[in-house]
């Protein structure tokens, strides 16, 4: 927590180093907000703080003109920590790549050498971690991601894109129960029919 509290600050004085209610607010909503998550041990914990490395990482990508080597190996090493953390950070990362990428077409007009090593090394540190992961998790559960195993323990079955859209909430009749003054419990009971009028 202290260490998502010390990144919200980091990132406030990045972004607008000359204003103090965004240096010391960012840090104080992230150290009062309600959340529980971070009092727990799960893999939910390390996720804010891996994408909070990150994003200070493509914040300084973004502020200068000729990134270094040294941020392109920051940079790299913490994309492969954000998505190692939970898989869920892909889009994160995906993200912080298009706006990386997005600047780096500037920066090799400016230094094309340095800029291109630089992403190398990014590239390089990334690639390396993630990819020993997605090979060992081939190797030991039989899929890229070691979640084939959940998938059936389970009992999921996987859908076609039409499908995914065929849930009762999302249904024309159904959604005025729930963009009207009901309550979403309260539409949910009426839909599962244990709420009768």
């Amino acid at each position: 927590m202290a260490l998502t509290v010390w990144l919200g600050y980091l990132v406030g004085r990045t972004v607008a180093p000359d204003r103090l209610e965004l240096r010391v607010g960012l840090p104080l909503l992230l150290a009062f907000i309600p959340q529980n998550v971070f009092y727990a041990l799960n893999n939910d914990v390390l996720s804010p703080v891996c994408f909070g490395g990150l994003f200070l990482c493509v914040l300084q990508w973004l502020r200068i003109s000729r990134p270094t080597l040294f941020l392109g190996t920051l940079t790299g090493l913490a994309i492969a920590a954000t998505y190692l953390t939970k898989l869920s950070n892909l889009p994160l990362v995906v993200v912080a790549l298009v706006a990386i990428i997005a600047k780096l077409a500037s920066a090799i007009w400016q230094k094309p050498q340095t800029a291109l090593l630089a992403f190398a090394a990014l590239i390089l540190c990334a690639a390396i971690p993630i990819g020993g992961w997605i090979v060992w998790t081939k190797c030991q559960f039989g899929d890229l991601t070691g979640s084939a195993a959940k998938i059936t323990l389970l009992g999921w079955t996987h859908k076609r894109f039409a499908e995914w859209w065929e849930h009762p909430i999302l249904r024309r009749e159904v959604s005025w129960v729930f963009g009207g003054t009901s309550s979403l419990v309260s539409g949910a009971a009426r839909l599962n029919g244990t709420v009768s009028y």
